[in-house]
């Protein structure tokens, strides 16, 4: 019994060590499809109320691929595909759902974007991102249809599964999906849920407060246990905290798992991942004379080794993109070649032990080259030299705005003075503002900017008061864009201070005998020490066990 309890305990510590966390290159869209949405519009004189369904997709920028969840109530269901269409139009096929009728109530399949002669994976992209992509599902009744467009206006999703109750639950492989939308506007707020699902037997759905992986309390319940459910509640401020952190769940209880047949963490949609360094590019790094500028946010796993980044840039042509190894003002030798050289680049690489100390001591740089200057035109060291930075997207609107528009912004403060650089690619944009307000919430209007052209800087004309102090400390702050097209704001990007993994990051000039791995690179205790100390534990009582 004790071996049991050891060995349960070793599997609440792992499964809590590998918690999701946002990426820079994913992103998500969901939709919820209707007969309504069908276009043409079917005749009136159809029942149409009962068919219904909800997808969950996430698009990873660096891969191109689309995971896609999709969950049907459609009588005799036969296929079901992706359409490249705006909302209100008729669209083109693009991709089949790879299922056999009658198509499952659940189902779940990626896509990897593939060229096409007309219609190539850029410009899928662009129009995935701008939502001009939506699902449709057939019946094998011709008049059954149900659509729905892929967009970033909910606020909040899961994805129900057996794996994540606990203990694990048995039977049959049940699923389900939420969306959920926060009304702000409420105080205080109330969140409107959106639930599917395929649980027999089910007696209770309720939302509960518990990290992933371990046992959770009952936070409420709902009245119904009918799948589709609409139902809203009320929230109060500790359980808006524990939302907005991810700490609460939804879980549906049946007949056959009274502690719960499925389960899911409760996310943000496109949460504002954690970023370890900045970087600004220009042709002085270079020593090139160029208007041309770079946004460099990095992502850096200090236990993974896994390293994201996003370069935004306004190059009108580029020949290529390289990451290499040398402080500033030196030239490096390439560490790896950058994932794409056209803005916005998403990349992903995985560091050895060198590179790691050498990214870590703040001797990496980003370097892209053009036909005029193939060496490179623009560069940017990859440091905590501005470490502050805003990804500013449309999902942090309130409300959502769905739009493949971007933003990249880095600062730092010189006593009350903000050294800022801003960059968008909106080419209608109307305003640029810096705004008091907290993450998820409408703010005020603080600062317009005397431009809101694609690229901004300014080192000494902002000088922050008290009050506006205070709020830049506290994360209360903001940067908003508005457009011709979104005059209320098209994207906006919460500014965050950057969280290196390594709290203290090493600064050196030289190696010792020219190899960095001599050197004893300090990690975050919270990150690092404490998973491996529980990994060791559970393996002791491995042995323990058997041996």
């Amino acid at each position: 019994m004790k071996v049991v309890c050891l060995w349960l305990f070793c599997l609440i510590l792992l499964l809590n060590i590998n918690n999701i966390n946002s990426t820079l290159s994913q992103t998500i869209y969901t939709s919820q499809l209707t007969s309504y949405n069908v276009e043409p519009e079917l005749p009136f004189y159809l029942d149409i109320n009962e068919h219904f369904g909800m997808a969950v997709c996430f698009y990873d920028r660096n891969d191109h691929v689309l995971d896609c969840s999709l969950e049907i109530e459609l009588v005799d269901p036969k296929s079901a595909a992706i359409f490249h269409g705006p909302v209100g139009q008729t669209g083109v096929k693009i991709y089949d759902f790879l299922f056999e009728a009658p198509l499952p109530d659940y189902m779940r399949q990626k896509f990897r974007l593939q060229d096409f002669n007309n219609y190539p994976i850029f410009i899928q992209e662009q129009d995935f991102l701008n939502g001009d992509w939506y699902i449709e599902v057939y019946s094998q009744q011709v008049e059954k249809i149900i659509r729905g467009q892929l967009q970033q206006t909910d606020d909040l999703y899961a994805l129900m599964n057996t794996e994540e109750t606990f203990p694990p639950s048995f039977g049959g492989p049940s699923r389900g999906i939420v969306i959920a939308n926060v009304l702000y506007s409420q105080d205080p707020i109330e969140v409107e849920f959106d639930i599917m699902h395929n649980v027999i037997n089910a007696v209770r759905i309720e939302v509960g407060t518990g990290n992933v992986g371990v046992p959770g309390e009952q936070s409420f319940f709902f009245t119904s246990i009918a799948s589709p459910l609409f139902d809203s509640t009320k929230y109060t401020v500790n359980e808006e905290e524990q939302l907005l952190e991810g700490l609460q769940y939804i879980q549906i209880i049946s007949e056959s798992n009274r502690a719960g047949e499925i389960r899911g963490q409760i996310y943000q949609v496109d949460p504002v991942p954690d970023i370890s360094f900045t970087g600004r590019m220009d042709g002085e790094q270079t020593n090139v004379k160029t208007n041309s500028r770079g946004c460099i946010l990095v992502s850096y796993d200090c236990d993974t080794n896994i390293m994201e980044y996003l370069i935004f840039h306004n190059l009108e042509q580029t020949l290529n993109g390289f990451a290499r190894i040398a402080p500033p003002g030196s030239t490096g030798e390439i560490a790896f070649q950058l994932a794409g050289t056209n803005s916005p680049i998403y990349g992903k690489e995985e560091l050895s032990n060198t590179i790691e100390f050498l990214l870590l001591s703040q001797h990496m740089y980003f370097e892209i080259g053009t036909p005029a200057f193939p060496s490179g035109e623009i560069r940017g060291q990859i440091s905590a030299q501005w470490d502050y930075f805003a990804h500013i997207t449309g999902p942090q609107l309130v409300p959502p705005v769905t739009t493949k528009s971007l933003g990249c912004a880095t600062f730092t403060l010189n006593g009350r003075i903000l050294d800022y650089e801003i960059m968008h690619n909106i080419p209608l944009a109307t305003e640029t503002s810096l705004n008091k307000g907290a993450i998820d919430k409408s703010g005020t209007k603080e600062i317009v900017f005397k431009s809101p052209q694609e690229f901004i800087t300014g080192t000494d004309e902002i000088i922050l008061d008290d009050d506006e102090l205070e709020q830049f400390y506290r994360g209360k702050t903001y940067i908003q864009i508005n457009s011709e097209d979104f005059p209320f704001g098209e994207i906006r990007g919460q500014i965050h201070r950057i969280n290196p993994c390594n709290s203290n990051p090493i600064i050196i000039n030289t190696t010792p005998d020219g190899n960095p791995l001599l050197f004893n690179i300090t990690r975050g205790a919270s990150s690092t020490i404490y998973p491996n100390i529980f990994i060791m534990l559970c393996l002791s009582i491995f042995v323990v066990t058997f041996f």
